[in-house]
């Protein structure tokens, strides 16, 4: 999709190939390059304010991603985004430590692995579906509004158990 995504915000470009791969890759670059920075930043906030300050920051980065109107734009947002990424995927395995019982840790990130590998595969059949509807950006908009639902489950569920934000 990103590859239909860059011809459609630069359709004279002779660098298609390059540009696409320049943008694919900067969420991956964001994660390398980030890593220790967010790492520290995880243990220093703590994994649940660190999810949700990031997931917060992966929805904004979404909305705006669905709005740009050159390849930096795109570029800048989607290194943002991995970024985001970057502290929620290990914020999550904390969180996932620190509130599963030892005897069932297996189990549960099994679970979560065949949750990333579902996802790995619905996310591109539903994009595909989506993008023929209403058109590339509107994946981005649709990918945000999933992770709204997500942030507000994550808020409900630390308030009906009472779980602090503590560093």
């Amino acid at each position: 999709m990103i590859s239909l995504l860059v011809r459609e915000i630069d359709p004279g470009s002779n660098n298609l190939v390059i540009i696409t791969g320049v943008v694919s890759a900067a969420p991956g670059l964001a994660t390398i390059v980030m890593a220790g920075l967010v790492g520290r930043l995880i243990d220093k906030l703590g994994a649940l304010k660190s999810m949700l300050i990031f997931l917060t920051s992966a929805i904004v980065c979404l909305i705006l991603t669905s709005m740009v109107q050159n390849i930096w734009e795109l570029v800048v947002l989607r290194f943002i985004l991995g970024v985001s990424d970057a502290a929620l995927i290990p914020s999550i395995q904390v969180l996932t430590i620190q509130n599963v019982p030892n005897s069932i840790f297996g189990r549960i990130f099994s679970y979560n692995q065949s949750a990333q590998a579902m996802g790995n595969v619905l996310g591109p059949m539903l994009a595909a579906v989506i993008a023929t509807g209403f058109g590339y950006k509107s994946i981005f908009l649709f990918s945000a509004v999933i992770e709204i639902l997500a942030l507000m489950a994550w808020l409900i569920y630390s308030k009906q158990h009472r779980v602090e934000l503590k560093s």
